[in-house]
């Protein structure tokens, strides 16, 4: 049995807003692969930063087969019948100290929380935090009270204004996880990885990985392996 974990946009999905006809066809027979891929006693898990709401309308949208999902970069998992596999959620002291901070100092434009679904409106299994700040150094100040806190990823974009706050996770991370908390045993090898993002490269390095043609710099100077489309990688590595 072989097990391959796919990137979905740039890697799966090769276009954006506006496909070409070549990439129309390539994702058709992306899709097409995927199909016969897991008739033949193998699975397909699509692992995304995406929200876990945005991943599966995407899913419905072009009729996606697969038997599991991880969202957020790893830190959430579900199966093909929307099974909750695991999350890992940001501790409630936590998210207790991080609203009394933002009460004592409220700075901030706007707070968007995620739990394992996507958006929500309360303080209740959160995954991510994202703050619009209104004063650029606050970041610094919530980035200071926070940092004895080690589970916790916190990163600011300056260009955006925007903290975002969430457990220390990566893909590869999200591998283990899914196969531990489902028992599933396959050696290294059988894990199939294919991506074109940064944070593609854990999961590319740690496992069988493979860089799609047009990836990010660092995939190229750490993955040796590259393929041109996940229909040709399922057609090179596995007999369907």
């Amino acid at each position: 049995m072989n097990l391959l974990f796919s990137d979905y946009d740039g890697t799966l999905k090769p276009f954006n807003n506006n496909p070409n006809i070549l990439e129309k066809i390539t994702f058709k027979k992306n899709i097409n692969s995927i199909n016969k891929l897991t008739k033949n006693n193998n699975k397909f898990i699509i692992t995304t930063g995406r929200t876990t709401e945005s991943l599966l309308n995407e899913i419905n949208k072009y009729k996606i087969n697969y038997d599991y999902i991880t969202t957020y970069d790893g830190r959430v998992s579900f199966d093909n019948k929307n099974k909750l596999i695991y999350s890992l959620t940001i501790e409630k002291y936590i998210l207790k100290e991080i609203k009394n901070i933002l009460n004592n100092k409220p700075y901030y434009k706007k707070i968007t929380l995620y739990n394992s679904n996507g958006l929500t409106t309360n303080y209740e299994d959160i995954i991510i935090i994202i703050i619009k700040l209104d004063n650029k150094e606050l970041y610094k100040y919530i980035m200071d009270l926070l940092k004895d806190y080690k589970q916790i990823n916190m990163k600011y974009s300056l260009f955006t204004n925007n903290l975002i706050i969430s457990i220390n996770s990566n893909k590869s991370l999200g591998i283990k996880k899914l196969l531990d908390s489902e028992n599933i045993e396959v050696t290294n090898e059988n894990i199939i990885t294919v991506g074109d993002g940064l944070n593609d490269l854990e999961m590319l390095k740690d496992y069988n990985g493979y860089k799609m043609l047009i990836s990010h710099p660092q995939l190229y100077y750490n993955i040796d392996k590259t393929t041109t489309s996940v229909n040709k990688l399922i057609k090179k590595l596995i007999n369907i």
